[in-house]
């Protein structure tokens, strides 16, 4: 068995994965279908939506952070964290 040396990572592989076949595995293991893409595309878009036409009030809000502080202290990671397993846990299995 021949090892691969990645020169990005400076590691030898001794069977190289390619990025689709990786995704492929990830997708399988998951759960997620045709449906769940379009479920996430959706819901990509809707929050895209809100973004842009609530963009005055995220403006305001971005008035109270205090830049004398790091941002990673102020913002709040046990939502993002929330919001993330639950998008991937909406997109397990979906069936329309």
């Amino acid at each position: 068995m021949t090892e691969k040396y990645n020169v990005e990572t400076g590691f030898f592989r001794k069977n190289p994965v390619s990025l689709p076949a990786l995704w492929q595995r990830l997708s399988t293991t998951l759960g997620w279908t045709k449906s769940s893409y379009v479920l996430m595309s959706g819901f990509a878009a809707t929050i895209f939506v809100i973004g842009v036409i609530w963009w005055p009030l995220a403006r305001n809000a971005m008035a109270y952070v205090d830049w004398s502080r790091p941002l990673r202290l102020q913002i709040d990671w046990l939502l993002l964290f929330d919001f993330a397993v639950m998008s991937l846990l909406i997109m397990a299995g979906a069936d329309l």
